[in-house]
């Protein structure tokens, strides 16, 4: 209700089903009289009071996709499209998006793919570079994928959810770390003893000396 720019909210438990049942509704009483709601206002079935405004190259109409607890953002939104795709809109009306979180989700999946096989590429050719043996770069450089493995089964395993977070906190220099100091050592033992003993006894050495 409005009333010198001010709005009440009034809220009645009943069980009104009009307009003419809302005016009889008893709101005060002067000397036993009763006063109505209708007595005192315009009771009317109306569009709700206007408090705000969405501007976008001249006034429009905005709305937002909650997406529950859980859920698959990137099917929501599919989901979302598609059910935008059958509507019938009327002529001159047209749905664009403001915001679509799916381009964050596409953009974060891009960035760990790529991330992976430079990762991937960058250790294999530095290690090469550096130790000269193939064996022990693609040895270290598969460290990588297989990280990435045990990582997806322990979240799936555990419910946790690839997010925007968890998926942004995967440093692929901390995985290959300790990789490369182990294997560098190995190959500097394997050399120093000139090939006397197999790599196998040269890695258990480093395990447990």
């Amino acid at each position: 209700m409005e009333h010198s720019a001010e709005q009440y909210t009034l809220r009645g438990l009943g069980r009104s089903s009009n307009a003419e049942d809302l005016g009889r509704i008893v709101v005060a009483s002067n000397q036993g009289t009763p006063v109505f709601l209708g007595d005192i206002a315009e009771v009317r079935i109306g569009a709700a009071p206007k408090n705000g405004a969405v501007l976008r190259q001249g006034e429009t109409l905005s709305g937002m996709v909650i997406m529950l607890k859980g859920e698959n953002g990137k099917r929501v939104i599919d989901a979302v499209k598609q059910k935008i795709a059958s509507l019938h809109l009327p002529e001159g009306v047209k749905l664009q998006p403001l915001y679509d979180q799916s381009d964050v989700i596409d953009g974060t999946l891009s960035t760990v793919i790529r991330n992976l096989l430079e990762g991937f590429v960058l250790v294999t050719a530095i290690l090469l570079l550096f130790l000269g043996n193939v064996r022990a770069a693609l040895l270290t450089a598969s460290i990588i994928p297989f990280s990435m493995l045990a990582s997806f089964i322990g979240m799936r395993y555990f419910g946790i959810s690839a997010n925007l977070m968890n998926l942004g906190a995967i440093d692929f220099g901390m995985i290959v770390d300790g990789a490369v100091v182990m294997m560098e050592n190995s190959v500097h033992r394997l050399e120093d003893e000139h090939g006397r003993e197999s790599s196998r006894d040269s890695v258990h050495k480093l395990l447990w000396r």
